[in-house]
């Protein structure tokens, strides 16, 4: 009998002792899950005036899209208390301060526009950052708590060694806001968010394999895109259409459109010869229509000895070391660096891995795309050098496409 009892009152034991742990840990954790966040009726508020002004910059209504949007950011930063990411709700913060840099960009006015994406940026940055730490103290405190409770209620079957959570730090880069000087020197990162929803960066789509990797390309009509060859080839061995689909991102979803055929200088579903650099360029035919209200940039034959040397040129791509491609990164104000052949050149157009395949355009309207961004020189170390593809061509398979989609519904 009295085994009995010092059975039971061991397991009552246990079963405080395990109740403690849970109470301890609940504590610990809405202590570390308490990230400081608006009112509900706030975040109602924001809600709707974050629609109104979406829907007034639709309309071409900026000022009032402008108004709507800061009040919006207002509500959810709680009257600037919870601002530059301090809050729970930082990437709509983020995204309202990239749009609201892009309203700014639309009315040419670039160093309002910096300023915002600025803030975009620092607001992702130190969210994200005080998200991580957030994170990793709870994954600390529930692995322990998990160890603990299994060494008091199930020590006998647990395995030796055994972990009940693993935490993996999730490797989100984004740039230091104190780097987002646009034109500085090498060192910095001088591109800034854009919004893919509105003119011109809604013709830029992402290019992804079946392997999982992507690119950049960009519509130049609703059936027909272009992007860099090696997108879309493995180490030499190229991929069929199947294996390629182009994806539309923006804030309501992701809409994805299956390539049809592509062609290289080589011809239908062709490869690429990879010893000449200025092959390296692709023209893909989707399956279904991309619809969008503004215009398609055009696609203007200057090889770069017709290119005017003053002229500024832009590139926006889903650059990997940015929050790894999650913002459509853009670089406003770049200049032809070299004149090397005359179906290539150089520029200082800042990119990284994921931007392959995007379009260098003039910086200034009519947006026209000038060539095709290949890769980075790694040489000299000191210098940035994008290079660019400006294929002859390259202009005639997509002026050939563009002539036999023309009367295509």
């Amino acid at each position: 009998m009295n085994d009995v009892h010092d059975y039971f009152r061991k397991l009552s034991v246990l079963r405080l002792r395990a109740f403690a742990i849970l109470a301890t840990g609940a504590f610990l954790l809405s202590g570390c899950l308490a990230m400081p966040k608006p009112k509900e009726e706030s975040l109602a508020k924001a809600a709707e005036l974050e629609k109104l002004g979406r829907s007034s910059l639709i309309a071409g209504d900026y000022s009032d899209a402008k108004e709507k949007l800061i009040l919006a950011r207002d509500e959810i930063t709680n009257q600037g208390k919870l601002k530059s990411g301090a809050g729970l709700y930082f990437k709509n913060e983020a995204s309202i301060s990239a749009m609201l840099g892009h309203i700014d960009f639309l009315q040419g006015n670039l160093d309002g526009a910096a300023q915002f994406w600025q803030e975009s940026f620092s607001a992702d940055f130190n969210g994200t950052s005080e998200a991580h730490k957030i994170e990793k103290r709870w994954a600390l405190i529930k692995d322990a708590f998990s160890n603990v409770l299994s060494a008091a209620v199930a020590k006998a079957s647990a395995p030796k060694n055994s972990k009940y959570y693993s935490y993996e730090t999730q490797n989100t880069i984004v740039a230091k806001p104190e780097l987002l000087q646009i034109g500085e020197a090498t060192g910095t990162v001088r591109r800034v968010p854009v919004r893919r929803e509105y003119y011109p960066f809604d013709s830029i789509v992402r290019l992804r394999n079946s392997r999982g990797t992507y690119c950049t390309a960009t519509m130049i009509s609703p059936w027909i895109a272009v992007t860099a060859a090696h997108c879309i080839s493995d180490k030499d061995e190229v991929r069929t259409p199947e294996a390629l689909t182009l994806h539309r991102e923006s804030i309501a979803g992701t809409e994805v459109y299956e390539v049809e055929r592509f062609y290289t200088h080589k011809g239908e579903n062709e490869g690429w010869d990879t010893a000449i650099p200025t092959n390296d360029w692709a023209v893909l035919i989707t399956k279904s229509k991309f619809l969008k209200n503004s215009p398609f940039p055009a696609m203007r034959r200057l090889v770069p000895s017709g290119v005017n040397s003053e002229q500024k040129l832009m590139l926006a791509g889903y650059s990997g070391d940015l929050s790894k491609g999650f913002y459509l990164t853009l670089h406003h104000g770049c200049e032809k660096k070299q004149l090397t052949a005359s179906e290539f050149f150089l520029t200082t157009c800042e990119t990284a891995k994921g931007s392959s395949g995007s379009s260098v355009m003039s910086a200034s309207p009519p947006y026209a795309i000038v060539g095709v961004h290949r890769g980075i020189l790694l040489e000299p170390k000191d210098e940035f050098s994008s290079y660019e593809v400006s294929s002859k061509d390259f202009f005639d398979v997509a002026s050939r496409e563009l002539a036999k989609k023309r009367f295509d519904n």
